[in-house]
């Protein structure tokens, strides 16, 4: 049951309530969600029949897998623990003849996914008036504004891609992509040519080449620059990462947000002559 909160005659009385509260995700690390590395370790086990498959070929893209450096799961990075805060700050009061109560609250919620998120803000306030023993009147009113941020598309690639590098490149990961290519270059000299190893990893830049906000080459590459799968040779190496783009590249282009808002004012009149004649008049707008 829903209730509106009035104001009582007497003096001012103020209230305040607040509380805090963590989450966290209710499973453990998901199975299939493993890095590169792991998965690496896993097709070296015996379980996986590798003999149709060429030896440089496989040792190769081994080595793209089992020894990038730097490595952040995929799974650790996404998801996080999330936090939920909440005020609500109220006040009552009156005279015989009038009476009312106002409040404001605020909520800001921080979700267990990266870019997840609630902030909110609420009014409300009632008035009661009794102007005269066959008169009275009242005031209602009552609002929210709402900002959501949404988990942006691409979380769908991520939770399906393995964990092969890095989120922002450091001097570590940099010198293993250009030997990672030097390896590449090695093995179509030996007469490999399946699989686009004569393809340089270069080849496979996907981004703006006539914009200069990132790096257009694997040896123009400086730490702390967003990890793209063309980096690591996705066309050759069979990795097949996060798509187009690396993982910062997709959550920091993408920006998913609800924003919503609801306002409602009510008049109310009571007018009592011989019997209980009662007479509304309501106001009121939303708007989304």
């Amino acid at each position: 049951m829903i209730t509106t909160k009035k104001g009582k005659s007497g003096k001012l009385n103020f209230s305040y309530n607040a509380y805090t509260s963590t989450s966290r995700k209710y499973v453990k690390d998901i199975e299939m969600l493993k890095t590169a590395g792991e998965w690496a370790n896993e097709l070296q086990t015996g379980d996986y029949d590798l003999s149709l498959t060429d030896p440089g070929l496989l040792e190769y893209r081994l080595d793209a897998y089992a020894n990038a450096p730097d490595v952040v799961s995929m799974e650790d990075w996404l998801f996080k623990s999330g936090n939920s805060t909440s005020h609500d700050f109220s006040v009552s009061g009156g005279s015989e003849n009038i009476k009312a109560f106002a409040s404001l609250g605020y909520l800001n919620t921080d979700g267990i996914v990266k870019g997840q998120g609630y902030e909110r803000y609420n009014g409300r306030m009632n008035i009661d008036a009794t102007l005269n023993d066959k008169l009275k009147a009242g005031l209602s009113m009552n609002g929210f504004y709402g900002n959501q941020d949404i988990v942006p598309w691409e979380m769908r690639d991520l939770l399906r891609s393995y964990s092969i590098s890095p989120i922002y490149h450091t001097q570590a990961s940099i010198d293993f992509v250009q030997q990672l290519d030097a390896k590449r270059q090695a093995l179509f000299d030996s007469g490999f040519t399946g699989n686009n190893i004569g393809q340089s990893f270069d080849s496979n830049y996907r981004g703006d080449l006539s914009q200069n906000y990132d790096a257009h080459s694997i040896y123009d590459l400086q730490p702390g620059d967003v990890v793209n799968d063309w980096h690591y040779g996705r066309n050759q190496n069979g990795i097949g990462g996060t798509g187009d783009a690396g993982v910062a590249s997709k959550f920091d282009n993408s920006q998913r947000y609800k924003k919503n808002a609801l306002w409602e004012c009510k008049f109310l009149f009571r007018i009592r002559a011989y019997g209980s004649l009662k007479s509304e008049n309501h106001f009121w707008s939303r708007f989304t």
